[in-house]
């Protein structure tokens, strides 16, 4: 038996070829089984996004912690953090620095905060080695066209905080109408 920490999933009601999943009869009494059993835990440890902003660059970042490691990406130029990414990937330091080095469109940052520091990389060479290295879901919603539709309501107040002369071209403001349930269409 479950305890009751565990999400329920179940089947969207809408193929009656399913008929096994079904309880009661079909199509008056409707009773779904649950098809699957998630922990909470594992939901809570899910990667959301969250902001920072980068005062010695006088920029906005977009940040998502992953096992331990907060990658980064600016608002004004989508570079990723290179260094966090593949330490989310789990490279040793020497095969991570190895790889950073040969990427021709690099900028080097030595100061900010400890995750922001490291090798940046352009946004799509940053897709495709999440890609290559099958971290993309662990990173999500990182690599989304517009990740401040992510955001929630109380962050994009912190958006608008933002003096006006540091914000970017791509700046954008979320409705507050904007609901997470309505917009997500993973596990809810």
């Amino acid at each position: 038996m479950q305890n009751n920490q565990d999400v329920f999933h179940f089947m969207h009601a809408s193929a009656p070829e399913n008929k096994d999943h079904w309880q009661g009869g079909w199509p008056n009494q409707l009773t779904l089984l649950p098809l699957q059993y998630t922990s909470y835990s594992s939901l809570v440890q899910r990667p959301r996004l969250t902001t920072t902003f980068w005062e010695d660059e006088s920029t906005l970042c977009y940040q998502v912690d992953t096992q331990g490691v907060c990658v980064a990406r600016r608002q004004d130029n989508n570079m990723i953090n290179g260094t966090k990414l593949l330490n989310v990937a789990g490279l040793s330091r020497g095969k991570r620095d190895g790889i950073l080095k040969n990427e021709k469109d690099r900028v080097v940052a030595k100061v900010g905060a400890m995750h922001l520091k490291g090798v940046w990389i352009p946004l799509a060479r940053a897709k495709t080695l999440a890609n290559q290295f099958n971290i993309s879901d662990a990173l999500y919603p990182i690599f989304e066209d517009n990740p401040s539709s992510f955001l929630c309501p109380s962050q994009c107040r912190q958006l608008q905080d933002v003096p006006i002369a540091y914000r970017t071209e791509s700046f954008t403001e979320v409705d507050p109408s904007f609901s997470i349930q309505q917009s997500y269409t993973g596990l809810f």
